[in-house]
């Protein structure tokens, strides 16, 4: 692989990662529209009707269907671990077999026949987060 060619990759996988850590997320909560980085959120959980939008810094909560944000977000690193929740792979600290316990400590079960997905999706966040470190 010549030089140019390196360089062309090395420049597209970088747009690329800039293209990912700058992505915002437009809602409607009760006080009004608001914009959330990607990036910040931790997980989505659904309650009956309502969205928690769980942050590293606040939380939000809206009217809506996860089964809207998980297509959406899954090509940011973000995948749905049981009928109630996506994580954003970020912020997951352990993967076990039937649970994931995420950077603050809160522990989420997986569902029985989601693991694979789970630990693909992971797997893959891991491997696009280390592409380019020397």
């Amino acid at each position: 692989m010549g030089v140019d060619q390196e360089l062309q990759e090395a420049i597209s996988a970088f747009l690329d990662k800039k293209e990912k850590e700058s992505r915002i997320l437009e809602i409607t909560t009760r006080e009004g529209k608001c914009c959330i980085a990607v990036d910040d959120i931790i997980f989505l959980e659904s309650r009956q009707h309502y969205l928690k939008i769980c942050c590293e810094n606040e939380n939000y909560e809206l009217r809506g269907r996860i089964s809207d944000y998980e297509t959406m977000l899954e090509k940011y690193g973000f995948v749905r671990v049981n009928i109630g929740f996506i994580i954003n792979c970020k912020y997951i600290k352990i993967l076990k077999t039937k649970k994931i316990i995420l950077c603050n400590g809160m522990e989420i079960n997986i569902g029985s026949n989601r693991h694979d997905k789970v630990r693909h999706a992971y797997m893959e966040y891991v491997r696009e987060k280390n592409k380019w470190k020397l």
